[in-house]
């Protein structure tokens, strides 16, 4: 979910806008409107901000002065700009790090849509990565066998598990989450769970003791079921 916020001095042009962007934008929500720049920097100390969207052609250059505290005090790159410019405006003088997008103002609104939902791609995108390798990172941990087919369907379980909430509605792994996989492969879903048991079984031979112990909380003598150790590692990303 990407957390916008309006920032123009038109009050017409912002409620087209922002009734633009709820109607026609997904994974996008509204944090904030402001007719200035002091109250936009107020909002942007106070919120996580990804996106925002600024009218570079606000009176007494406000906008650039805007763009400077951004590119001071967004060193992880997190925030991004698109930028509404009138088309006599040089974009070459505009060199600020953190605008993504410049568009000519007009009344269409397809370009500034296009260029949010762009951001919100990419955004999407770059989380669900970072998930992903968390996930293999503790499948590591365990001394999953990565040459196993069963060990990626084992990761690719637990992103599902976890993408779709279902460790919050008991979801059932056979009929919510195996049959995602053996359609992602071709496969069946009786291959699916007979390669991650085969997988997890294997992991059992080669993990330490001790690890097991602390990691899912099982004795000497107890088998972890697959199940639960998809939802301890859930619980550790």
């Amino acid at each position: 979910m990407l957390n916008l916020l309006v920032v123009n001095n038109d009050p017409v042009l912002c409620k087209r806008l922002v009734n633009g962007m709820m109607m026609y934008v997904k994974n996008t929500r509204i944090c904030g409107i402001s007719y200035t720049v002091k109250e936009a920097i107020e909002i942007v100390k106070k919120q996580k901000i990804n996106v925002i969207l600024l009218d570079y052609d606000m009176p007494n250059g406000v906008a650039r002065k805007f763009l400077d505290f951004i590119d001071e005090n967004n060193p992880d790159n997190k925030i991004s700009v698109v930028l509404l410019i009138s088309k006599d405006e040089n974009e070459k003088l505009i060199t600020n790090k953190c605008v993504s997008k410049m568009i000519h103002k007009s009344n269409e609104l397809a370009p500034v849509v296009y260029a949010l939902r762009e951001i919100s791609g990419n955004n999407t995108t770059f989380k669900q990565s970072i998930i992903k390798d968390k996930i293999y990172k503790e499948l590591e941990k365990l001394q999953y066998n990565f040459s196993y087919i069963g060990t990626q369907y084992m990761a690719e379980a637990i992103y599902e598990l976890y993408s779709k909430n279902y460790i919050y509605t008991g979801g059932n792994l056979s009929k919510n989450v195996y049959p995602t996989i053996a359609e992602n492969h071709n496969t069946t879903v009786n291959n699916v769970k007979c390669n991650i048991t085969s997988a997890t079984r294997a992991m059992t031979q080669r993990c330490s003791k001790e690890v097991m112990e602390d990691y899912l909380f099982c004795d000497e003598n107890e088998t972890p079921k697959v199940k639960e150790i998809m939802y301890k590692i859930i619980n550790r990303l």
